[in-house]
């Protein structure tokens, strides 16, 4: 089959004389009651269709009816919103048919879209850009706002570009943005990321830096609009993982926190944010698992079967990517934040994190915002993916709030705030929980801000200093404070924790953070024959790559060598005219390890926040060839060169990377250069152990980078972050 859109209100099919099946067709989209065209070569006269519709509240509904094919051409026009299958004798045809959008609020558009709306509305043209992970990569939501939009304003000249693509991420849409938009003029971005980036564990705030450098770059390259769209529910909670063990329901709402937090950031920078969570979630479900069945009919058999349905095949299939209904739910959610029309919850949460004898605990005020008594049950989730840390009945009456308090498990002292997993959850701006708010045949899950009560933060500064005794900043309520540490000149990596015991008032609480420290590298200007032979590299700077604090990963701490010895590197930097020269040496057996290593030429006063970078990887083979491939950021395709040397047990390595990699023509003029290495060791029976030069334990994060000073004079500096 072939399809042809010819205009919104018409799509054009076409069978051939073979059995299609749903995989074979090509998407087809209409409003309710515009007609579809159908060709089938051959057909002649009256033929009986039996059409199927699958509703996104799970209806099924079967129908038969009489198509009139007049030389191989017949027409049929939907009547209900859903995904229709159309079986004529032994061939069948899917597609899915919309109801039309609701009329528009002039008014309400011109205020979510203030750069752009007036185009929309005045006929212009108007090109909608959506960037995205698999969720925009496999789905038509773009499409189907575009025609949305074209119904509601009359405006034909609406169109959709899109730069979506599986396992993209935040931070790889940041990286790779001028290629993204290059020869794009966006009116209005649409934004979805955050399954990927909290499936990777990316940090809170490199996720929000990262959401906040797009939208500024958006807005300040193209006056573009934007809008961004909540991640989807995780739906594969009533299956067993790869190890056979039952997946934890609240897998369902994995992402709630970053959505929350990423909606706080929505507000403070002006841009509006899309319920699409909330459009495939629904009224919920008397339970978790419900839930997950209940939607159902917005997910596919396979991503690559748009117009299926989980539930014509007990629920087995893609959990993670919607389906056309659930695409169709994402464009709705979109179609009404431009409308101004948002959903109210039922219930305003919010909460204060103190501590108190012997742990932390959290007090939820929640406030009744309907007109209607409501009673229920709040479960508390703290710890993203794990297990309900309690729950507290409710009867509140309308307009009246209650008060409701959690302790925080696994955490008994200051230091456990350090701890894996807890760590990252109180990572500023945090502490976000996800409170589910259970009712007798619905939920919702909401991700909620509980600071801390008094304000403490040890803010998430950058410092550059020199070793010896140094100034961090400590908040306290309104009241800046100073801490000192002292970063001992002996080591060139370490750690230090922060815990400060604070009296406010009749209180007694604790400050808890980390500071983690990076002696610059140091670059020589010279020229180096790559031949995996040092020796002329006898007055280089090293730094460590290799050393137990550094055996990190994105869930902390972890080292799976028997002894530092068995992957031991470290690393030098020269300046050539031409490019930049890198050299390894080290002990251990790398036969099947990996590395990448990070460049991040902007200015001295960028380094350290969220940007566009370059990166090169390494891979050794079983037979020891090594092979040296650019990362997907650089322009440059050609002129690596790469070389090394082992024996007994050593080996020493050169690298040449040409400046045009970096998408530069030199070293930076400041003599600073932001630079990062990742070394994967691996070793048969064993987990990796990922080996970092200043990241903290999850790579592709420029906020960690280190730095490479040329020609250094005197002791290097260090490179201080607070987290």
């Amino acid at each position: 089959m072939v399809l042809l859109r010819t205009t919104a209100s018409l799509v054009l099919l076409i069978w051939t004389s073979m059995i299609l099946q749903a995989e074979n067709t090509v998407p087809s989209l209409v409003f309710i009651g515009d007609p579809v065209k159908i060709w089938v070569d051959g057909f002649e006269g009256q033929y009986s269709a039996e059409i199927t519709t699958f509703s996104a509240d799970g209806a099924v509904e079967k129908e038969t009816d009489s198509l009139d094919f007049q030389e191989g051409v017949a027409f049929w026009t939907p009547r209900t919103e859903g995904i229709y299958r159309i079986r004529v004798g032994d061939r069948e045809l899917r597609g899915m048919a919309m109801n039309l959008p609701p009329p528009l609020n002039e008014e309400a558009l011109l205020e979510q879209l203030p750069r752009q709306g007036q185009r929309l509305l005045a006929g212009d043209r108007f090109t909608i850009l959506a960037m995205g992970d698999s969720v925009t990569a496999t789905g038509d939501y773009p499409t189907m706002l575009a025609m949305m939009l074209r119904r509601a304003t009359g405006n034909q000249q609406v169109s959709v570009i899109e730069r979506a693509y599986p396992g993209r991420s935040n931070d790889a849409s940041v990286r790779n943005f001028a290629r993204d938009t290059k020869g794009v003029d966006p009116n209005l971005a649409v934004i979805m990321y955050g399954l990927n980036d909290q499936g990777a564990r990316v940090p809170l705030p490199a996720y929000l830096e990262q959401t906040e450098w797009l939208v500024d770059h958006l807005r300040e390259e193209f006056d573009a609009d934007v809008i961004l769209l909540d991640p989807t529910p995780d739906t594969g909670i009533v299956l067993p993982d790869r190890s056979g063990q039952m997946i934890e329901p609240s897998k369902i709402f994995r992402t709630q926190t970053y959505s929350a937090a990423r909606r706080d950031l929505a507000q403070e920078i002006g841009v509006p944010v899309a319920d699409t969570f909330e459009a495939l979630w629904g009224e919920g479900g008397e339970s978790l698992l419900a839930v997950g069945e209940g939607l159902w009919p917005m997910f596919p058999l396979h991503y690559s079967k748009p117009f299926t349905s989980l539930i014509e095949n007990g629920g087995k299939g893609d959990t993670i990517h919607p389906n056309a209904l659930g695409h169709l739910a994402l464009a709705r959610a979109v179609f009404d934040r431009i409308n101004g029309f948002s959903e109210p919850g039922r219930l305003e949460l919010s909460g204060q994190t103190r501590w108190v004898d012997g742990g932390v605990e959290t007090e939820i005020l929640a406030r009744n915002l309907t007109p209607e008594n409501l009673s229920g049950v709040l479960r508390f989730y703290p710890i993203p993916q794990e297990s309900v840390a309690g729950e507290e009945p409710y009867e509140i009456a309308s307009g009246n709030s209650a008060r409701f308090v959690f302790r925080w498990p696994g955490i008994e002292g200051p230091e456990d705030l350090l701890m894996p997993g807890i760590e990252q959850v109180f990572r500023q701006p945090g502490p976000y929980v996800v409170i589910l708010d259970q009712w007798r045949d619905g939920n919702q899950a909401r991700g909620v801000h509980v600071p801390w009560s008094p304000t403490l933060d040890f803010p998430l500064q950058r410092y550059v200093t020199d070793a010896g005794v140094m100034e961090v900043s400590l908040l306290v309520g309104d009241e800046e404070r100073k801490v000192f540490v002292t970063i001992p000149e002996e080591e060139p990596v370490g750690r230090i924790p922060l815990q400060e015991k604070i009296q406010v008032g009749a209180e007694t609480t604790w400050a808890v953070g980390e500071l983690a420290y990076t002696r610059f590298g140091g670059a020589t200007s010279m020229e180096a024959t790559v031949d995996g032979n040092l020796d002329e590299w006898s007055d280089a700077f090293w730094v460590p790559v290799g050393e137990r604090i550094q055996a990190r990963w994105t869930s902390g701490p972890r080292d799976f060598r028997e002894r530092v010895e068995d992957c031991n590197l470290e690393w030098s930097f020269a300046a050539g005219e031409e490019g930049l020269y890198l050299a390894f040496r080290g002990t251990g057996n790398t036969r099947a390890d990996q590395f990448a290593v990070y460049f991040d030429p902007r200015s001295p006063e960028e380094l350290g926040t969220a940007g566009p970078y370059t990166w090169v990887g390494g891979s050794f083979a079983k037979d020891g060839k090594l092979t040296v491939r650019a990362g997907d950021s650089s322009e440059a395709t050609s002129g690596i060169q790469f070389d090394y040397q082992e024996e007994r047990g050593r080996l020493s390595g050169e690298i040449f990377v040409p400046y045009e990699f970096l998408n530069t023509s030199a070293w930076p003029e400041s003599g600073d250069l932001g630079l990062s290495i990742v070394w994967t060791h691996r070793i048969e029976g064993r987990k990796p152990t990922f080996l970092m030069w200043a990241e903290d334990g999850h790579p592709w994060n420029t906020r960690w980078y280190g730095v490479v000073r040329l020609d250094p004079e005197g002791s290097l500096p260090y490179r201080v972050r607070v987290k």
